[in-house]
Protein backbone atom coordinates (compact mmCIF):
# COMPACT_ATOMS: atom_id res chain seq x y z
CA UNK A 1 0.00 0.00 0.00
CA UNK A 2 1.92 3.37 -0.59
CA UNK A 3 2.24 5.78 1.74
CA UNK A 4 0.03 8.75 1.53
CA UNK A 5 1.75 12.42 2.12
CA UNK A 6 -0.21 14.81 4.43
CA UNK A 7 -0.41 18.22 3.49
CA UNK A 8 1.28 20.72 5.92
CA UNK A 9 -1.61 21.88 7.61
CA UNK A 10 -2.59 18.31 8.19
CA UNK A 11 0.80 17.67 9.50
CA UNK A 12 0.75 21.06 11.99
CA UNK A 13 -2.84 19.87 12.80
CA UNK A 14 -1.30 16.70 13.62
CA UNK A 15 1.86 18.38 15.48
CA UNK A 16 -1.21 20.40 18.00
CA UNK A 17 -2.87 17.62 18.76
CA UNK A 18 0.23 15.83 19.92
CA UNK A 19 1.22 18.19 21.99
CA UNK A 20 -2.36 19.02 23.70
CA UNK A 21 -2.23 15.09 24.59
CA UNK A 22 0.85 15.55 26.44
CA UNK A 23 0.61 18.91 27.64
CA UNK A 24 -3.12 18.66 29.20
CA UNK A 25 -4.91 22.16 29.44
CA UNK A 26 -3.21 23.66 26.80
CA UNK A 27 -4.58 24.70 23.58
CA UNK A 28 -2.43 24.56 21.06
CA UNK A 29 -4.24 26.01 18.22
CA UNK A 30 -4.99 29.96 19.76
CA UNK A 31 -3.02 32.14 17.33
CA UNK A 32 -1.07 34.19 19.83
CA UNK A 33 0.20 30.61 21.94
CA UNK A 34 3.48 30.01 21.84
CA UNK A 35 2.67 26.20 21.53
CA UNK A 36 1.04 26.70 18.58
CA UNK A 37 4.37 28.15 16.95
CA UNK A 38 6.17 24.96 18.19
CA UNK A 39 3.24 22.45 16.63
CA UNK A 40 4.12 24.93 12.89
CA UNK A 41 7.65 23.93 13.50
CA UNK A 42 6.92 20.88 14.29
CA UNK A 43 4.82 20.25 11.16
CA UNK A 44 6.82 21.81 8.75
CA UNK A 45 10.18 19.79 9.96
CA UNK A 46 8.10 16.75 9.40
CA UNK A 47 6.83 17.97 6.17
CA UNK A 48 10.42 18.31 5.02
CA UNK A 49 11.14 15.00 5.92
CA UNK A 50 8.47 13.86 3.51
CA UNK A 51 9.60 16.08 1.08
CA UNK A 52 13.03 13.93 1.81
CA UNK A 53 11.80 10.40 1.51
CA UNK A 54 10.00 10.90 -1.33
CA UNK A 55 13.17 12.05 -3.62
CA UNK A 56 15.02 9.28 -2.45
CA UNK A 57 11.72 6.99 -3.44
CA UNK A 58 11.90 8.77 -7.01
CA UNK A 59 15.92 8.40 -7.29
CA UNK A 60 15.87 4.82 -6.71
CA UNK A 61 14.05 3.80 -9.77
CA UNK A 62 15.74 4.30 -13.35
CA UNK A 63 13.30 5.41 -15.04
CA UNK A 64 12.62 8.44 -12.99
CA UNK A 65 15.83 9.27 -11.31
CA UNK A 66 17.59 12.62 -12.02
CA UNK A 67 21.04 11.70 -13.99
CA UNK A 68 23.34 12.11 -11.13
CA UNK A 69 21.57 9.04 -9.31
CA UNK A 70 20.93 7.76 -13.01
CA UNK A 71 25.26 7.75 -13.46
CA UNK A 72 25.44 5.69 -10.29
CA UNK A 73 22.96 3.38 -10.75
CA UNK A 74 23.96 2.52 -14.39
CA UNK A 75 27.55 2.38 -12.85
CA UNK A 76 26.60 -1.09 -11.39
CA UNK A 77 26.53 -2.54 -14.54
CA UNK A 78 29.12 -1.21 -16.21
CA UNK A 79 27.22 1.14 -17.87
CA UNK A 80 28.49 5.13 -18.76
CA UNK A 81 26.99 7.45 -21.66
CA UNK A 82 28.65 7.53 -24.57
CA UNK A 83 31.63 10.15 -25.07
CA UNK A 84 31.40 12.69 -27.88
CA UNK A 85 32.90 11.38 -31.30
CA UNK A 86 35.02 13.63 -33.66
CA UNK A 87 33.42 14.45 -37.10
CA UNK A 88 35.87 13.16 -39.88
CA UNK A 89 35.37 13.28 -43.63
CA UNK A 90 37.71 13.78 -46.92
CA UNK A 91 38.28 17.02 -48.23
CA UNK A 92 40.02 17.79 -51.66
CA UNK A 93 43.60 19.72 -52.15
CA UNK A 94 44.85 21.70 -54.75
CA UNK A 95 48.62 22.74 -55.25
CA UNK A 96 51.59 22.04 -57.40
CA UNK A 97 52.50 18.35 -57.60
CA UNK A 98 54.70 16.97 -55.14
CA UNK A 99 53.92 19.64 -52.37
CA UNK A 100 53.91 18.32 -48.94
CA UNK A 101 51.09 18.89 -46.62
CA UNK A 102 51.90 17.90 -43.02
CA UNK A 103 49.89 14.77 -40.66
CA UNK A 104 48.10 17.61 -38.21
CA UNK A 105 48.17 20.35 -40.40
CA UNK A 106 44.80 23.05 -39.08
CA UNK A 107 42.04 23.62 -41.54
CA UNK A 108 39.37 25.83 -40.32
CA UNK A 109 35.65 26.39 -41.01
CA UNK A 110 34.38 29.95 -41.54
CA UNK A 111 32.69 29.46 -37.92
CA UNK A 112 36.60 29.46 -36.43
CA UNK A 113 35.96 24.90 -35.70
CA UNK A 114 39.17 23.76 -35.88
CA UNK A 115 40.16 20.64 -38.25
CA UNK A 116 43.58 18.66 -38.30
CA UNK A 117 44.77 16.49 -41.15
CA UNK A 118 44.84 12.48 -40.13
CA UNK A 119 48.02 11.88 -42.21
CA UNK A 120 50.45 13.46 -44.74
CA UNK A 121 49.80 13.90 -47.99
CA UNK A 122 51.78 14.38 -51.15
CA UNK A 123 49.85 16.31 -53.49
CA UNK A 124 49.81 14.28 -57.12
CA UNK A 125 50.06 10.72 -55.94
CA UNK A 126 46.96 11.47 -53.60
CA UNK A 127 44.91 15.06 -53.74
CA UNK A 128 42.74 13.47 -51.19
CA UNK A 129 43.51 13.90 -47.31
CA UNK A 130 40.85 13.21 -44.52
CA UNK A 131 40.51 15.59 -41.53
CA UNK A 132 38.74 15.19 -37.91
CA UNK A 133 37.33 17.84 -35.91
CA UNK A 134 39.56 19.07 -32.89
CA UNK A 135 36.39 19.29 -30.81
CA UNK A 136 34.62 15.99 -30.56
CA UNK A 137 30.70 16.90 -30.64
CA UNK A 138 28.03 17.26 -33.59
CA UNK A 139 28.86 20.68 -34.37
CA UNK A 140 32.26 19.39 -36.08
CA UNK A 141 29.69 17.64 -38.72
CA UNK A 142 30.06 19.28 -41.74
CA UNK A 143 28.46 19.53 -45.12
CA UNK A 144 29.83 18.54 -48.42
CA UNK A 145 30.53 21.40 -50.22
CA UNK A 146 31.83 23.53 -47.92
CA UNK A 147 34.79 25.43 -47.58
CA UNK A 148 38.02 24.68 -45.44
CA UNK A 149 40.67 27.46 -45.09
CA UNK A 150 44.29 26.25 -43.79
CA UNK A 151 45.35 28.08 -40.65
CA UNK A 152 49.20 28.24 -41.73
CA UNK A 153 49.80 28.78 -45.21
CA UNK A 154 51.35 25.57 -46.90
CA UNK A 155 54.08 25.98 -49.42
CA UNK A 156 52.48 24.74 -52.91
CA UNK A 157 48.85 24.14 -51.56
CA UNK A 158 46.04 26.32 -52.14
CA UNK A 159 44.45 27.75 -48.80
CA UNK A 160 41.12 26.30 -49.41
CA UNK A 161 40.07 22.99 -49.08
CA UNK A 162 36.58 21.38 -50.39
CA UNK A 163 34.49 18.91 -47.98
CA UNK A 164 33.97 15.97 -50.10
CA UNK A 165 31.13 13.52 -49.79
CA UNK A 166 31.73 10.05 -47.59
CA UNK A 167 32.01 11.58 -44.12
CA UNK A 168 31.27 10.84 -40.66
CA UNK A 169 29.27 13.15 -39.03
CA UNK A 170 30.30 13.63 -35.02
CA UNK A 171 28.06 13.33 -32.14
CA UNK A 172 27.63 14.43 -28.60
CA UNK A 173 27.54 12.94 -25.32
CA UNK A 174 24.48 10.57 -25.48
CA UNK A 175 21.19 12.49 -23.99
CA UNK A 176 20.21 11.78 -20.92
CA UNK A 177 17.04 9.83 -22.14
CA UNK A 178 18.81 7.63 -24.67
CA UNK A 179 21.34 6.66 -21.51
CA UNK A 180 18.32 5.58 -19.47
CA UNK A 181 16.33 4.28 -22.19
CA UNK A 182 19.67 1.93 -22.73
CA UNK A 183 20.21 1.39 -18.58
CA UNK A 184 16.56 0.13 -18.90
CA UNK A 185 17.07 -1.81 -21.66
CA UNK A 186 19.98 -3.71 -19.64
CA UNK A 187 18.05 -3.92 -16.79
CA UNK A 188 15.27 -5.67 -18.57
CA UNK A 189 17.46 -8.20 -20.58
CA UNK A 190 19.76 -9.83 -18.19
CA UNK A 191 22.92 -11.26 -20.15
CA UNK A 192 22.53 -14.78 -21.14
CA UNK A 193 25.68 -15.81 -22.52
CA UNK A 194 25.40 -14.99 -25.97
CA UNK A 195 21.65 -14.45 -27.13
CA UNK A 196 19.95 -12.03 -29.28
CA UNK A 197 19.24 -9.25 -26.74
CA UNK A 198 23.29 -9.83 -26.04
CA UNK A 199 24.32 -8.78 -29.36
CA UNK A 200 22.20 -6.35 -29.68
CA UNK A 201 23.05 -4.34 -26.61
CA UNK A 202 27.07 -4.81 -27.46
CA UNK A 203 26.72 -3.49 -31.05
CA UNK A 204 24.78 -0.56 -29.16
CA UNK A 205 27.82 -0.09 -26.62
CA UNK A 206 29.50 1.13 -29.58
CA UNK A 207 29.51 5.42 -29.61
CA UNK A 208 26.80 6.48 -31.96
CA UNK A 209 24.51 3.24 -32.91
CA UNK A 210 20.93 3.64 -31.93
CA UNK A 211 19.31 0.53 -33.23
CA UNK A 212 21.04 -2.81 -33.67
CA UNK A 213 18.89 -6.47 -34.88
CA UNK A 214 20.05 -9.89 -34.74
CA UNK A 215 19.74 -12.86 -37.29
CA UNK A 216 19.67 -15.96 -36.31
CA UNK A 217 21.17 -18.60 -38.13
CA UNK A 218 22.11 -15.55 -40.56
CA UNK A 219 24.77 -18.05 -42.64
CA UNK A 220 23.51 -21.21 -41.57
CA UNK A 221 23.77 -23.20 -38.29
CA UNK A 222 25.74 -21.54 -35.57
CA UNK A 223 25.79 -18.17 -37.20
CA UNK A 224 24.10 -15.48 -35.87
CA UNK A 225 23.72 -11.92 -37.99
CA UNK A 226 24.11 -8.37 -36.75
CA UNK A 227 22.83 -5.12 -37.86
CA UNK A 228 22.74 -1.45 -37.17
CA UNK A 229 21.94 1.80 -37.93
CA UNK A 230 23.02 5.70 -36.66
CA UNK A 231 19.78 7.88 -36.65
CA UNK A 232 21.91 10.64 -35.51
CA UNK A 233 23.45 10.98 -38.75
CA UNK A 234 22.33 12.51 -42.08
CA UNK A 235 23.02 8.91 -43.56
CA UNK A 236 22.58 6.44 -40.82
CA UNK A 237 23.74 3.32 -43.17
CA UNK A 238 27.07 2.45 -41.79
CA UNK A 239 30.35 2.95 -43.44
CA UNK A 240 32.79 0.27 -43.64
CA UNK A 241 34.61 1.32 -40.49
CA UNK A 242 31.60 1.12 -38.54
CA UNK A 243 31.12 -2.19 -39.62
CA UNK A 244 34.93 -3.43 -38.73
CA UNK A 245 34.31 -1.62 -34.84
CA UNK A 246 31.38 -2.93 -34.34
CA UNK A 247 32.56 -6.42 -35.56
CA UNK A 248 35.89 -5.90 -32.82
CA UNK A 249 33.35 -5.24 -30.07
CA UNK A 250 31.68 -8.22 -30.36
CA UNK A 251 33.68 -10.46 -31.07
CA UNK A 252 35.64 -9.59 -27.81
CA UNK A 253 32.55 -10.36 -25.96
CA UNK A 254 30.41 -13.23 -28.19
CA UNK A 255 30.61 -16.66 -26.91
CA UNK A 256 33.66 -18.91 -28.70
CA UNK A 257 31.53 -21.34 -30.27
CA UNK A 258 29.40 -20.07 -33.26
CA UNK A 259 30.56 -17.12 -35.38
CA UNK A 260 28.63 -13.41 -35.80
CA UNK A 261 28.23 -11.71 -39.28
CA UNK A 262 28.14 -7.48 -38.67
CA UNK A 263 26.96 -6.32 -42.06
CA UNK A 264 25.51 -3.17 -43.02
CA UNK A 265 21.81 -3.20 -43.94
CA UNK A 266 21.63 -2.12 -47.76
CA UNK A 267 19.13 0.71 -48.27
CA UNK A 268 15.89 0.63 -49.96
CA UNK A 269 14.68 4.43 -50.30
CA UNK A 270 10.98 5.14 -49.91
CA UNK A 271 10.62 7.26 -52.75
CA UNK A 272 6.48 8.03 -52.02
CA UNK A 273 4.36 9.57 -54.93
CA UNK A 274 1.86 12.18 -53.06
CA UNK A 275 -1.22 14.52 -54.21
CA UNK A 276 -1.36 17.18 -51.11
CA UNK A 277 -4.18 18.95 -49.92
CA UNK A 278 -2.68 22.25 -49.42
CA UNK A 279 0.33 21.17 -50.76
CA UNK A 280 2.71 24.12 -49.87
CA UNK A 281 6.18 23.90 -48.49
CA UNK A 282 4.63 23.32 -44.98
CA UNK A 283 2.62 20.53 -45.23
CA UNK A 284 5.31 19.41 -47.46
CA UNK A 285 7.84 19.20 -44.86
CA UNK A 286 5.67 18.06 -42.29
CA UNK A 287 4.68 14.75 -44.39
CA UNK A 288 8.32 14.44 -44.86
CA UNK A 289 9.33 14.62 -41.07
CA UNK A 290 6.13 12.62 -40.57
CA UNK A 291 7.24 9.70 -42.77
CA UNK A 292 11.27 10.07 -41.78
CA UNK A 293 9.81 9.17 -37.93
CA UNK A 294 7.74 6.49 -39.04
CA UNK A 295 10.86 5.08 -40.94
CA UNK A 296 13.08 5.85 -37.52
CA UNK A 297 10.15 3.93 -35.41
CA UNK A 298 9.11 0.61 -37.43
CA UNK A 299 12.22 0.16 -40.66
CA UNK A 300 14.22 -2.90 -39.65
CA UNK A 301 16.32 -4.76 -42.06
CA UNK A 302 13.73 -6.83 -43.64
CA UNK A 303 11.41 -5.91 -42.01
CA UNK A 304 7.65 -5.35 -43.49
CA UNK A 305 6.56 -1.88 -43.69
CA UNK A 306 2.67 -1.16 -43.52
CA UNK A 307 1.16 1.19 -46.48
CA UNK A 308 -1.48 1.65 -44.02
CA UNK A 309 0.70 3.28 -41.51
CA UNK A 310 2.27 5.21 -44.53
CA UNK A 311 -0.86 6.30 -44.95
CA UNK A 312 -1.96 6.97 -41.47
CA UNK A 313 2.31 9.12 -41.40
CA UNK A 314 0.53 11.32 -44.49
CA UNK A 315 -2.67 12.00 -42.74
CA UNK A 316 -1.80 13.30 -39.68
CA UNK A 317 1.11 15.98 -40.56
CA UNK A 318 -0.05 19.08 -39.25
CA UNK A 319 -1.92 21.24 -41.87
CA UNK A 320 -2.74 18.49 -44.29
CA UNK A 321 -6.35 18.56 -45.05
CA UNK A 322 -6.64 15.54 -47.93
CA UNK A 323 -4.02 13.11 -49.51
CA UNK A 324 -3.65 10.98 -52.03
CA UNK A 325 -0.84 8.08 -51.68
CA UNK A 326 -0.51 7.39 -55.29
CA UNK A 327 2.62 4.90 -54.76
CA UNK A 328 3.01 2.96 -53.02
CA UNK A 329 0.03 0.81 -53.58
CA UNK A 330 1.11 -2.36 -51.50
CA UNK A 331 3.36 -2.58 -48.11
CA UNK A 332 7.00 -2.43 -48.73
CA UNK A 333 8.81 -5.90 -47.79
CA UNK A 334 12.68 -5.28 -48.52
CA UNK A 335 14.35 -8.37 -48.96
CA UNK A 336 16.93 -10.17 -46.57
CA UNK A 337 19.47 -7.59 -45.25
CA UNK A 338 17.48 -4.60 -47.01
CA UNK A 339 16.11 -1.56 -44.94
CA UNK A 340 13.88 0.93 -45.90
CA UNK A 341 15.29 4.47 -45.80
CA UNK A 342 13.93 7.83 -46.54
CA UNK A 343 14.24 8.73 -50.58
CA UNK A 344 12.49 11.30 -51.93
CA UNK A 345 8.73 12.52 -51.98
CA UNK A 346 7.11 13.47 -55.13
CA UNK A 347 4.43 15.90 -55.15
CA UNK A 348 1.38 16.39 -57.09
Amino acid sequence: MPLTRLTRQELVDRAAGQIESRLGDVNARLRRNMVQVFAVALGLAEDGLYAYLDTIARELFADRSDPDFLLRDASLYGLAPEPPTAASFPVALTGTGGAQVPQGAVLVRSDGTQFVTSTPVTLGSATMVTVSAVVPGAAGTTAPGTTLQFQNPVAGVLSAALVEAGGIAGTDTEATEDFRARLLARKRAIPQGGNGNDYVNWAKSVPGVTRAWTFPRWQGAGTVGVSFVFDDRPVIIPTANDVAEVQSVINNLRPIRGAAIVFAPTPSPLNPVIRLTPSNATTQAAVTAQLADLIAREASPGGLLYLTHIADAIGTAPGVVDYQLVSPTANLSPGPGQMTVMGTVTWM
